[in-house]
């Protein structure tokens, strides 16, 4: 769990603020829900029934961070490039290149957020062959430009 910790410290100091001048502590505990959840290796689990499908999300998640060929996922799941698109949405509502840029930005996020490389430093660790292309991206489908994504959610200090 990420927590969102400048959040957190902005509402800690408010509270500390309003006592001090001789306010009276709220009559519940504020929640502040987390900035996301991480996935980690030992949680990890890619449960599908279809075992196509499953031999391709395998590759997937162990390979996004590098140039993928559906007709690669073809040859390890063993139906044709139509069927295994099919089955790529029955099972998980997404076709493959959808699950790949999926987990491309999951990792832009991951990086913005966790550390203060270079946005050319991160699209290369996530999968994209440049800065440029992970901002088109990253912008279609989160909304908002890495560089305001990192700052909106309080990552990297120094927001390269």
């Amino acid at each position: 769990v990420v927590p969102a910790a400048v959040q957190i410290g902005q509402e800690a100091g408010r509270m500390l603020a309003t006592l001090m001048r001789g306010g009276r502590p709220p009559q519940a505990p504020l929640l502040i829900p987390p900035v996301r959840l991480v996935a980690r290796r030992s949680s990890e689990r890619l449960v599908v029934d279809d075992p196509a499908v499953a031999k391709a999300l395998i590759h997937l998640h162990a390979n996004f961070h590098t140039p993928i060929a559906v007709e690669d996922l073809v040859k390890l799941a063993g139906v044709s490039r139509r069927e295994l698109e099919r089955r790529f949405r029955r099972a998980i509502g997404a076709t493959p290149h959808a699950e790949v840029m999926a987990l491309r930005i999951d990792r832009a996020k991951e990086l913005l957020l966790c550390t203060d490389a270079k946005l050319e430093d991160i699209a290369r660790d996530a999968g994209f062959t440049d800065g440029r292309h992970l901002s088109i991206a990253f912008k279609a489908k989160v909304g908002v430009a890495p560089r305001a994504f990192r700052l909106d959610n309080g990552g990297s200090r120094y927001g390269r």
